[in-house]
C-alpha cells in the first residue's frame, strides 16, 4: 500500500504542494494587497504636507482599500487558492496605481499605449501565478515583506502626527514663541464703535496672487514683460517693492508668519512634525494677530477663499467663495490610475477649479459694498498651475487630472515650454482681473482704502521641492508687493520690505502699535520638511541684477 493509501491526508503535488516543507512551514497571512493598495495614496500625500490636510486622505484611502477587497474577491474565486488570489491582487492593484506613472514616462502621442502595457504585464505575471503548483508561501512572504517596506516611511509620519499630537489651549491672539501648542480656534468678537469712529476707518485688504513673481524674474525666466501692470498699478497710487522677497517659499508659511508678522521659528517649534506644523500654519493663518489686533478697532474680518484646505479659513465674520472645497487630492490620487482617462472626470475639475479662480475675483469687486469698516483677506489660487485660464479667460483644459503641483513635480509630466505658456497667459489674465477689482474696490469704498496685492511666494518653475542644490532660489523668493496706502504709510516703506514686514509697517503707523521693523529674510525649506529652515538671504539678494525701466 503506497503512502496516499496509508495517510490520505497527505497533501500531494496534484493538489497544489510541492514536497513535505508544508509540515514544516505555517502558510503565511497575505496582507500586501491592503498595503499596496494605501501605498500610493500615503505617498501622495507625504508629497503634499502643505496643500492638504489629513482628513482629505480618509475617502481615496477607503475607496482603494475597498476596491482592493473587491478585487481580491474576485481574484480568489477565480484561483480557487487564498495565496494565488492575494498574489493576483497585488498585481492588479500594482498596475492600477502605475498607470499614471506610466503615462507621464510615455510621449503624449504614445499615451494609448498605457493600457496596453498594463494589460499585458498582468497577462505575463498572472500566466506563471496560474498555472503553478507550488504553494507560494515563500512569494507571499516576499510580497508581505516588500508591501511593508514600502509603506513604513509614510506609516511612521503619519504615526507620529497622529499619536504624539501637543496638547491644545485656547488662543487669545496674543504673543506667543518657542512652543508646539496646535491653540483652538479663538471667540474673536468685534469691539463697538460708534458711527462718527466707523466713519474715519479705512478697510484693509490683503490680496494674496499664488505665485506672482516679480517682474526681473518674469522677464528673465517667462520671457514676460510685465511693466505694463505695474504701470497701471503706479498710476491707481500704488508703490511698488521692486526688490520684495518671499519670506519661504510654502505658501501656508508665507501667509501664516505675515498675518502674524512674525517668522514662524518663535510661532512653531521647529521640532513638530510636518502633519501638526501644516495645521498649526493654517491655525495661525486663519486665527491671526492681523485680525486679532483690528477686531479690537472695530473691524470685521472678511474671508475670501481659494478652495484649497491648507488656507481654509473658519473665524472669519463673513465668508464668500468658499462654498466646498475642492476635491483636489482625490483628484491627484485618480490621476494616478486609469479612471483619470475617463471622459467624464477631469473637465469638470477643471471647470470647478477655473470657476473658484474666477469666483474669488467676482467676489473682489463687490466686496466693498459690505459696510462697515473690514479687514479683506482674499487668497487667489493663480498664477501658480494648474493652467486653466488663457491670457484673456478663456477655458484651458491641461492633460491628465487636476492636481496642485509645481515646480520639480509640475515638470516631470509637463515640459519647460508648456509651462512658460501656461503660467505666462494664466498671469495675463490675473492682471486683467485685478485691475478691475482694484478699480472696483475704489470706486465702491466711502473712503481710500488700504490694499495691499502681493504674491505670497515667486514663481516655482525652477524650484526642487527635494533639494535646495538643484533650486535657482531667486526665482520662487522674489514677489510681486504692491501697496496702496496713505502718505503717513508710504513713508515708510521701501523696495525690499518682504510680507514679514507690512503689517508692521502699517499697524504701527495707522494706530501707533508697538512693531518694529524684523530683519527682511528668505527661508527655504522642502515639501517634506517644511519646518527645518534654510537661510538663504545672501543667496537670494547676491543673485539680483539691474531692474528693466517701467514703460
Amino acid at each position: 500500500m503506497n503512502a496516499s493509501n496509508t495517510n490520505p491526508q497527505l497533501p500531494s503535488a496534484e493538489n497544489g504542494t510541492d514536497d513535505q516543507s508544508l509540515f514544516r512551514k505555517k502558510p503565511p497571512i497575505p496582507f500586501h494587497p491592503i498595503l499596496f493598495a494605501v501605498f500610493p495614496i500615503l505617498l501622495l500625500y507625504s508629497r503634499n504636507f502643505s496643500q492638504i490636510e489629513l482628513r482629505e486622505v480618509i475617502g481615496p484611502l477607503v475607496y482603494s482599500v475597498l476596491g482592493t477587497v473587491i478585487v481580491w474577491c474576485v481574484t480568489w474565486l477565480l484561483t480557487k487558492q487564498n495565496l494565488k488570489g492575494a498574489g493576483e491582487a497585488s498585481l492588479v492593484i500594482v498596475l492600477f496605481f502605475f498607470y499614471g506613472h506610466l503615462q507621464n514616462l510615455l510621449p503624449v502621442s504614445l499615451h494609448w499605449m498605457s493600457g496596453a502595457i498594463c494589460l499585458f504585464a498582468l497577462v505575463l505575471v498572472t500566466i506563471p501565478i496560474i498555472r503553478t503548483r507550488r504553494t507560494l508561501y515563500d512569494f507571499n512572504r516576499v510580497l508581505n515583506f516588500f508591501a511593508f517596506v514600502l509603506i513604513l516611511p509614510s506609516l511612521w509620519s503619519i504615526g507620529l502626527s497622529t499619536f504624539h499630537k501637543p496638547e491644545s489651549v485656547a488662543s487669545n491672539g496674543s504673543s506667543d514663541s518657542g512652543n508646539s501648542v496646535i491653540k483652538t480656534v479663538s471667540h474673536r468678537s468685534v469691539a463697538k464703535i460708534s458711527k462718527l469712529e466707523a466713519e474715519k476707518l479705512p478697510d484693509i485688504y490683503y490680496i494674496i496672487l499664488d505665485a506672482y513673481g516679480r517682474s526681473d524674474r518674469l522677464a528673465e525666466y517667462y520671457h514676460l514683460d510685465n511693466r505694463p501692470f505695474l504701470k497701471a498699478l503706479k498710476q491707481r497710487g500704488f508703490y511698488i517693492a521692486d526688490r520684495s522677497g518671499a519670506n519661504y517659499d510654502q505658501t501656508p508659511l508665507c501667509i501664516a508668519s505675515a498675518l502674524n508678522y512674525n517668522y514662524l521659528d518663535k510661532l512653531i517649534d521647529a521640532h513638530i512634525t510636518p502633519n501638526d506644523g501644516n495645521e498649526k500654519a493654517r491655525q495661525l493663518l486663519d486665527d491671526n494677530k492681523v485680525i486679532n489686533y483690528l477686531s479690537k478697532k472695530g473691524y470685521k474680518y472678511i474671508h475670501i477663499g481659494s478652495g484649497v484646505g491648507a488656507t481654509r479659513v473658519d473665524t472669519a465674520d463673513v465668508e464668500l467663495n468658499v462654498s466646498g472645497e475642492s476635491a483636489l487630492f482625490e483628484d491627484e490620487a485618480m490621476g494616478l490610475t486609469p479612471l483619470e482617462s475617463a471622459p467624464s472626470t477631469a473637465t469638470p475639475k477643471y471647470d470647478e477649479h477655473r470657476d473658484k479662480l474666477i469666483g474669488a475675483f467676482n467676489e473682489l469687486d463687490k466686496v466693498a459694498k459690505i459696510l462697515g469698516p473690514k479687514f479683506v483677506f482674499a487668497h487667489v489660487l493663480a498664477p501658480h498651475p494648474p493652467f486653466v485660464l488663457g491670457a484673456n479667460g478663456e477655458s484651458v483644459y491641461p492633460h491628465g487630472p487636476l492636481n496642485l503641483s509645481d515646480g520639480s513635480w509640475l515638470l516631470e509630466s509637463l515640459s519647460r515650454e508648456d509651462y512658460i505658456k501656461g503660467y505666462s497667459n494664466q498671469l495675463k489674465y490675473v492682471n486683467i482681473r485685478v485691475i478691475k477689482a482694484l478699480d472696483q474696490i475704489k470706486k465702491l469704498s466711502r473712503h481710500t482704502p488700504i490694499i495691499i496685492v502681493q504674491g505670497d511666494h515667486g514663481s516655482r518653475m525652477n524650484l526642487d521641492w527635494a533639494n535646495i542644490k538643484n533650486t535657482d532660489l531667486r526665482e520662487p523668493f522674489s514677489i510681486l508687493n504692491a501697496y496702496n496706502v496713505p502718505g503717513k504709510i508710504l513713508k515708510d516703506l521701501y523696495n525690499t520690505i518682504t510680507p514679514i514686514n507690512s503689517f508692521r509697517v502699517i499697524l504701527h503707523d495707522l494706530f501707533g502699535a508697538n512693531l518694529p521693523l524684523l530683519p527682511d529674510k528668505s527661508y527655504y525649506s522642502t515639501a517634506y520638511n517644511p519646518f527645518d529652515y534654510i537661510d538663504v538671504t545672501s543667496q537670494v539678494r547676491s543673485t539680483q541684477k539691474p531692474l528693466p525701466a517701467t514703460k
